[in-house]
This record gives structure tokens, C-alpha cells and sequence, in this order.
């Protein structure tokens, strides 16, 4: 195993440097479109990206003729805007609520429930009481009648069905039936619990809140050992048939990396969860949860050593296939002590699931950026965007960057996602944001949507934020 994947190595290597030449795969926005010129960066340990991460869900996304995102301006506010698709016409609002601190864990997620035309909004967590706003009903119904204004939203709430406190990654997921779910972590990093709680649109009510995994057990390696940990989930996604998917991976409390990924699902719309052999491992009636000594639920053996980054690429095609997209230390990269994420020296893998329960995985390309993300066409072709760092940058961080340049492949479903060819890199509108694309609007059109923030000229200051859409050809 671990000599087919140097030789792979090698070859994807030598295939980058054929291949991603910029004058080879030159791509430009059929599209940009200024949302603001003066979008929020901040100053703290995460990097200057607080408008853009791989963990925000949703960070851009269209409901009917209209796209919905947030950002916060320089005044460090809250904002939401709605852009019309077919005339382009751009509405923000700015809610009085001012961004606590200059942590880019704090991002802005929107929900949306099809049921009752509500729009959802959590923002501004990394360990704190829950921030979030909801739309009075019918608000998504019918925009080009519907005014957009502070009014159509009820007041800030810290509670769902009570108050909640020690937020992080709250992640909205519109359900099969129409009504919505919201996933978070309570807890800290090395020591949390994910729970999740259902939008009963019939009564306006979040209801059945349960946890889902548990921080207990003990893990030893030859790092160190720890006696808690957290999970950090690459996403939450339905299939045709409603099917719900997740796949993360363990951090301990211990120092070092992320460690081995887990899958689950659920046919019962998050009450019970099953492994890769059907076996249930989480149920919301007992006190069952998921844990690190579930048993059967890794599914890809990586130790801490091997720089996992977390949070991740995930998605579901549409055969029910779960897809990860991911990077870490290549196999030929030695564990230097105290480097746990060395991007340089880290690649892309795609982990897939067969309808059988196999596992596949392929190293893509042998340089990783920032977080990726994949999208599924209607051909289950599958495409992978990530931000490379630009040579106009000195390096000075090993996981952030302020210039990123946007960098497309596509993988065909008649080749199992084997061959992957870069269809496009973007050298000219560099962005200090991860990749975080409007999924609906692909799937809709082909286009593939998303917030560019430049580069602002000092940590800190303000810089201008667009949507770019790019026009993908079959």
C-alpha cells in the first residue's frame, strides 16, 4: 500500500507540473459583482479570513431566484444581502449587532426553511452563547414582492428550545421534508460534544436538540495520551432518499494533529446513526453515543503525525455515494517534531464509498492549498476547488495565506474519479477567503458562484468583497 502510493506520488507530481502551468489553464469570471468595497479582515491566530471558511454552511446559496450570503463590513457589522439572478440587483441589510472579537472561527451561517419561507442566521461563535436571528415567514416565498428590510427579521435570540452556551460551527441543513436542522459543537477544541436539533415549521419550534457523539475514552500513541477529545465533522448531506451522511475525524486534547476518519449514517433523520456495517453506534432514545471506541467506525487509519487538517470536503453524489476530499502529509514526508500542519509538505486525497461499503481513496495532487471544497454535476463528474497560494506571496504562515489563487479540477464518473485534469486557475483575482461555492446553484445551472475578498494592504483594514461566477463547460 504505502509503495503504491509514493510511486502515485511521484506521478501526480510530475502531472502538476505538466498540467498546472498557468498559461495551460488559464480561467476569468464570466461575472463580478462588487458587494462591498470595505468587507471586514481581522487580526488574530486563525488568519485574516472571516467571511469566506470551509466550515460555514451556508456561506452563499440560492432559494428559488435569488442568491443569499453574509459578510461583515468595517464597522465590524452584520450583513446580509440577497442578490436578484436575473437582474443582478444587490440588497444588503446591516443588523445592529456588532462582531465580538478578531477570531475567523466567527463566521456568518445561514438556513433555509423550504416549509415556511424562513431564512435562519447563526453567527459570531467560537465557544460562546448562541447568536441567532430568524425571519418572520414567507420571507424567501416571494422576494421580488417581499421588501428587504430589518423588520421582516425578529429579534437577536440566544436560545433555540433554551439557552445554548459554548457555540462553535453552528451548520444549517435544509431537510428532505421541508424543514431544517442545525448541527453544532458545545465545548472547546480537544474537549466538545456535537448535538443537533430540529425546525418544526408547523409550530416555528426547535425541537428534539440530542447530542450526538461524546468527548470520553482514552487514546494513547507514541505523541502522548489524552482522556477527551472533539469531533470535527466535514458536513452533513441528504441523499435522494433520505439518507443522512457525515464523515469527521477525532482531536485530542493531547497535543497534536487530527487523528483517523469515521462515517456514519442515518436513515431516521439524525436520530440513529449506523456505521459502515449497519450496526447502530448513536441513538438519540438511549444513552448511546458516538464515541472513539465505537466500534467499526474508522474507516481510514491516519495518526497524528500525518498533518490531517479538519473540516474538510464532503458530498454525496447521486447514487448515495459519500465523497471526502481532504489533505494531508504525503507519504514521502517525514514527521518533523512539532509540526502538525505542514501544509507544503501535504496533499489531496479522495476517500469514496461504493454501494457495497468499499473504501477508495487516490492521492489527487501533491501540493494543498487551503481547505478544498467538491461539487457534483448532474453527471456525477466530480470538481474540486481549492485556493493555491500566489508566488506574489512570501510565506510566512503554515496553513494561512492572504493571496490565494482560485484552482479548479474535474474528475469524470466514468473513470471512478481517477484521472483528475485541471480545468482552471485564476491568477488574477486573488482572495484571502476558502473556497465556499453556491452548491445550489451549480446543480442549477452550471455556474459555480462565490465571495472573493481581496487582499487588503495591512492585517486588519478593510478590502473589497464580489461574487465571481464562473461558467463551467460539459
Amino acid at each position: 500500500m504505502n509503495r503504491h502510493f509514493i510511486k502515485e506520488v511521484l506521478f501526480i507530481v510530475f502531472m502538476s507540473f505538466v498540467h498546472g502551468s498557468i498559461a495551460q489553464t488559464p480561467i476569468k469570471p464570466v461575472k463580478a459583482i462588487l458587494l462591498t468595497s470595505r468587507a471586514l479582515t481581522v487580526q488574530g491566530d486563525y488568519g485574516l479570513n472571516i467571511n469566506g471558511q470551509a466550515f460555514q454552511k451556508e456561506a452563499l446559496a440560492t432559494y428559488k431566484s435569488f442568491q443569499y450570503g453574509g459578510f461583515y463590513n468595517a464597522n465590524r457589522q452584520l450583513c446580509i444581502f440577497r442578490r436578484n439572478l436575473r437582474t443582478n440587483k444587490i440588497d444588503i441589510l446591516s443588523f445592529p449587532y456588532i462582531l465580538s472579537k478578531d477570531d475567523a472561527h466567527n463566521t456568518i451561517s445561514l438556513g433555509f426553511c423550504a416549509n415556511d419561507g424562513t431564512l435562519h442566521i447563526a453567527f459570531d461563535h467560537h465557544n460562546n452563547t448562541l447568536n441567532y436571528i430568524r425571519s418572520k415567514k414567507y420571507l424567501l416565498y416571494f422576494p421580488e414582492k417581499t421588501s428587504w428590510k430589518l423588520s421582516q427579521f425578529l429579534p437577536l435570540s440566544h436560545q433555540l428550545d433554551e439557552e445554548i452556551e459554548e457555540v462553535s460551527y453552528p451548520s444549517f441543513v435544509s431537510m428532505p421534508d421541508g424543514n431544517l436542522q442545525l448541527f453544532y459543537r458545545k465545548g472547546k477544541s480537544g474537549d466538545g460534544q456535537n448535538w443537533m436539533v430540529t425546525y418544526k415549521s408547523q409550530k416555528s419550534q426547535w425541537q428534539e436538540r440530542h447530542a450526538i457523539d461524546s468527548p470520553e475514552g482514552y487514546f494513547e500513541d507514541d505523541l502522548d495520551n489524552s482522556r477527551s477529545r472533539n469531533a470535527y465533522y466535514n458536513g452533513w448531506d441528504y441523499d435522494k432518499n433520505g439518507v443522512l451522511y457525515t464523515t469527521f475525524t477525532w482531536r485530542e486534547k493531547a497535543d497534536g494533529a487530527n487523528h483517523d476518519w469515521i462515517y456514519v449514517f442515518s436513515k431516521d433523520k439524525g436520530k440513529s446513526w449506523k456505521n459502515n456495517r449497519g450496526e447502530t453506534v448513536a441513538h438519540q432514545d438511549s444513552s448511546l453515543l458516538m464515541n472513539l471506541e465505537s466500534k467499526h467506525s474508522i474507516i481510514r487509519t491516519i495518526n497524528r503525525k500525518q498533518s490531517l487538517m479538519n473540516q474538510q470536503a464532503q458530498a454525496v453524489d447521486s447514487k448515495g455515494r459519500i465523497h471526502v476530499v481532504y489533505w494531508s502529509k504525503l507519504p514521502n514526508k517525514p514527521f518533523k517534531e512539532g509540526e502538525f500542519w505542514d501544509r507544503k509538505a501535504s496533499g489531496y486525497y479522495h476517500l469514496w464509498r461504493d454501494t457495497n461499503g468499499k473504501w477508495y481513496e487516490k492521492l489527487i495532487i501533491a501540493q494543498a492549498g487551503t481547505r478544498p471544497q467538491i461539487l457534483f454535476d448532474a453527471n456525477d463528474h466530480l470538481y474540486l476547488l481549492y485556493y493555491r497560494q500566489s508566488a506574489r506571496e512570501k510565506i510566512t504562515h503554515p496553513i494561512y495565506f492572504e493571496k490565494g489563487e482560485l484552482v479548479m479540477l474535474k474528475a469524470t464518473s466514468e473513470s471512478q474519479w481517477k484521472k483528475w485534469k485541471i480545468i482552471g486557475i485564476d491568477t488574477h483575482h486573488l482572495s484571502i477567503l476558502e473556497p465556499k461555492p453556491d452548491v445550489s446553484r451549480f446543480q442549477q445551472t452550471g455556474i459555480i458562484s462565490l465571495m472573493q475578498q481581496t487582499p487588503p494592504t495591512k492585517a486588519g483594514m478593510s478590502s473589497p468583497l464580489s461574487i465571481l461566477e464562473y461558467q463551467i463547460k460539459p
